[in-house]
């Protein structure tokens, strides 16, 4: 006690109120910091067929080296659920419909919308229809995850948080969860919603504007106007995956291409490949290497499947980009009006719906434990032949709607496909496995040690008539799927003359193409861009080399950026300071480099341009401004073709009159405006002084935890901020949406970057995931990579780890 005859009174007591205080805080972080792996452990499991080696790297990259395959995969389970726990109980929970159990009503139509799609349904059906190899792989994977929880007596801080623990995990909780990631993929339902409500809320001018293209649009659906008011549930729907649960997007894609070694400074080919998904923390992403006297696979794994989903094994290199299929139809449904309970089949006879009760448990408003346990909601799903029926969301419809979907469908087998690619060993052992796909339909490319190929693989409907564009009549046997294409005449490429192929979501099928599988590509900019930036560099270099493509997964360019650019420079000026600005942006290059004052008035003015351009358009009493933004976002043309075309004076309706106002505004008021309100939308975020201003100073990219970036104060501790450059059309992308207070925010980009080449004997293997190889807050590895993969930079995957800091031993029971 001498100790405090050193501090006054006061201390004295502020002293023995902290100290206590402090002693509790450093043992619960002691005890929560026992849910990370540890550094060095032996452990034994009864599912074990021999003795298994698990190390990390310095960057917390798990090497598995096992004596079976089948041992890999349980390995695989474990080092997931060591370091993504989190992760996996909110996938099972999201797949199933279970978050409002825990987080209360705010996620109860999420979860009314899973149970409606019952992922798990048709995951039980593709069990069924796998081999048994791949069969045992998913049940080893979930024994894995399993006995990590047996061997653990502390769970992640967020299980604590929430008082829950994990059930165990099941093969058709994996399963589920890639028929989510296809969904995750798959947005033709919104743009039939989308083009549907724009058609009966806009006048035919403007429509056509939009969707220049055409399609087969039925009286049925014209007859059923208000499915238009189904629209907003859906905008809100969409809007809550993609910013709450990062699941899909309208930029969901990627940027992949292989190189042959022709054109190789060192003779092999060369592989590059970054999807583009919602960003979250930790990634979907987990960099792993696994290795077996008889196998060998590293890259990319996705958290929940056991397998290497892009990347390498002994013999072939493949990688993958979206392939933007039209895999989903809406079909409006006869229902009898003497007999709610019976629909019009499309051969003619009245089927009855099926109906599915379903409990979904809720939780209480907080403080849960002082207000009464909630009754579970009970929900009615109706199913008819064609899927699901949609139209419930809204009881208010008269119209009945419902949802066909590739990946609902029975005996998928695209877990197949994965677990056979892994295994290929030349081209047409790759190209037999990706015939297997089902959902998502992906561009699949491939390189070996002289080869390069691509091939669009999984199921692509054929349609009868029309082209699934809009929701057409269900009970008419003309607007069914008659087939799908056969996967020997889906779009591919081997060994190009061009020695090149590229591929990011842009249209791969030449023009005399026979089928039909979207027309929603993406813009072919990036495409254009890789391609024109591996032609200068074969012209003054001669060959590529990895370096190049490093240089080609950093690059910033935005051409649609810079393709207004000169329309712009053509606003009228009253002041120096607006001069200065006006004079750079003529000067500009199109990168949207981080410093660059003119890449931040072209991103915050095409926004605000965009806007007062087409927002008037859509308002009605049954959007909401945000829902007005989302739509606006989802719309095919925007912001670069068809603002260009409104500018120019090029198009059938005239967007820049506000219909909202009495009097008649011209493009260049619009111009002019739209310049002002970017010029104040600065100022207030940076400061009127221009030569502070610079695209990183208002442009960041924001990686939110689920669910405590949501939380008020957790948000500063789990959520990660970094400023950023890049565009919405730059191969490095970086679409933003500005809000207010918070400037320029990414939440959608490159999730992972691989760059693989092939070699004599090993390949040469370059990666960066988004953000860290662990999902727990306390690890060091929760956010290790975000600075590197924010700079572009990579680490090297050898097949053996050059430092090991961590190792467990695994050994079967004897």
């Amino acid at each position: 006690m001498k100790l405090f005859h050193r501090f006054p009174i006061s201390s004295k007591i502020i002293v023995f109120l902290i100290l206590p205080l402090v002693i509790v805080s450093t043992a619960f972080y002691l005890k929560l910091t026992r849910s990370l792996p540890q550094m060095e452990a032996t452990l034994s499991f009864p599912a074990l067929l021999g003795d298994v080696d698990i190390k990390r790297d310095e960057h917390g990259v798990a090497y598995i080296k096992a004596m079976s395959e089948q041992d890999i995969y349980f390995a695989m389970g474990f080092a997931h659920a060591s370091d993504r726990l989190w992760q996996l109980e909110m996938q099972r929970r999201l797949v199933k419909g279970q978050l409002s159990e825990i987080f209360g009503s705010e996620f109860l139509r999420q979860d009314i919308w899973m149970k409606t799609l019952d992922l798990e349904k048709s995951a039980e059906s593709a069990w069924t229809a796998l081999s048994n190899d791949a069969q045992a792989s998913l049940t080893a994977y979930s024994a894995g995850i399993n006995a990590w929880l047996s061997s653990q007596k502390q769970l992640p801080i967020e299980f604590a948080a929430l008082s829950i623990t994990p059930d165990p995990w099941t093969p058709i909780d994996s399963l589920a969860w890639g028929k989510m990631f296809a969904l995750n993929l798959s947005g033709n339902m919104f743009s039939e919603l989308t083009r549907a409500a724009t058609k009966l809320m806009l006048p035919d001018a403007n429509f056509n504007d939009i969707y220049p293209e055409s399609f087969d649009s039925s009286n049925a659906y014209l007859e059923s106007q208000d499915i238009a008011k189904l629209f907003p549930s859906f905008l809100s729907l969409k809007w809550f995956n993609e910013s709450i649960l990062k699941n899909g997007g309208m930029n969901v894609g990627s940027n992949s291409r292989a190189i042959s070694g022709k054109l190789s400074r060192s003779g092999f080919p060369i592989l590059a490949n970054d999807p583009h998904l919602g960003l979250q923390i930790p990634s979907l992403w987990y960099v792993v290497h696994q290795s077996s006297p008889k196998f060998q696979a590293s890259g990319m794994s996705m958290v929940g499947l056991p397998l290497v989903i892009f990347g390498r094994n002994t013999d072939i290199l493949w990688g993958g980009t979206n392939m933007p299929a039209d895999i989903q139809d809406l079909y409006i449904e006869k229902i009898n009006p003497q007999n709610p309970n019976l629909y019009l089949s499309h051969d003619g006879s009245w089927k009855k719906i099926k109906i599915i009760t379903k409990k979904i448990k809720v939780k209480a408003r907080f403080p849960a434990i002082l207000r009464e346990p909630l009754k579970p909601v009970s929900i009615d799903i109706r199913y008819t032949e064609n899927g699901p029926i949609i139209s419930d969301f809204d009881e208010t419809l008269k119209t009945t709607l419902s949802f066909k979907w590739t990946a609902l469908l029975p005996k998928d087998t695209t877990y197949e496909a994965f677990f056979s690619i892994t295994h290929a060993k030349d081209w047409d052992q790759f190209k037999s496995a990706a015939s297997e796909l089902r959902s998502p339909v992906l561009n699949l490319l491939y390189a070996d040690r002289k080869n390069i190929g691509y091939i669009g693989a999984g199921m692509v409907p054929v349609r009868k008539r029309g082209n699934g564009a809009m929701p057409s009549p269900g009970w008419d046997p003309l607007y069914h799927w008659k087939g799908y294409i056969p996967p020997k005449d889906m779009p591919q490429e081997y060994n190009p003359s061009s020695g090149m192929i590229i591929s990011a979501n842009n249209d791969p099928g030449p023009k005399d193409y026979p089928y039909y599988i979207s027309n929603e590509w993406a813009l072919p900019l990036r495409a254009q861009r890789i391609k024109s930036l591996l032609t200068v560099a074969l012209h003054t270099q001669g060959t590529t080399d990895m370096q190049l493509h490093k240089t080609i997964q950093s690059d910033q360019y935005d051409a649609s950026l810079y393709a207004l650019k000169d329309i712009l420079s053509l606003v009228e000026t009253s002041t120096p300071r607006q001069q200065i600005l006006i004079s750079d942006l003529k000067n500009w290059d199109g990168y949207m480099r981080r410093g660059n004052v003119s890449a931040l008035l072209i991103a915050v003015w095409v926004s605000e341009l965009n806007k007062m351009l087409f927002d008037d358009e859509f308002s009605r009493s049954y959007l909401q401004a945000k829902q007005t933004e989302q739509l606006r976002s989802m719309l095919p043309t925007m912001p670069y073709t068809l603002t260009l075309k409104i500018l120019h004076g090029e198009t059938q309706a005239d967007w820049c009159d506000n219909v909202t106002t009495s009097h008649s505004e011209g493009c260049t008021d619009i111009l002019n405006r739209s310049f002002e309100i970017s010029l104040s939308k600065s100022d207030k975020l940076l400061g009127k002084d221009i030569g502070q201003w610079s695209l990183e100073a208002a442009q960041h990219t924001s990686y939110e935890h689920m669910p405590f970036s949501q939380v008020r104060l957790l948000d500063r501790i789990f959520t990660r901020k970094i400023p950023n450059g890049g565009g919405g059309h730059s191969i490095n992308i970086a679409p933003s949406i500005f809000v207010k207070s918070e400037g320029s925010v990414n939440r959608f980009g490159s999730s992972f970057r691989q760059i693989m080449m092939g070699g004599t004997n090993n390949f040469q293997h370059l990666y960066m995931n988004s953000t860290g190889q662990s999902g727990n807050i306390f690890s060091r590895h929760y956010d290790d990579m975000i600075r590197p993969f924010n700079t572009v930079s990579y680490y090297s995957l050898p097949d053996k780890p050059e430092n090991t800091l961590s190792h467990y031993q695994l050994h079967p029971e004897r």
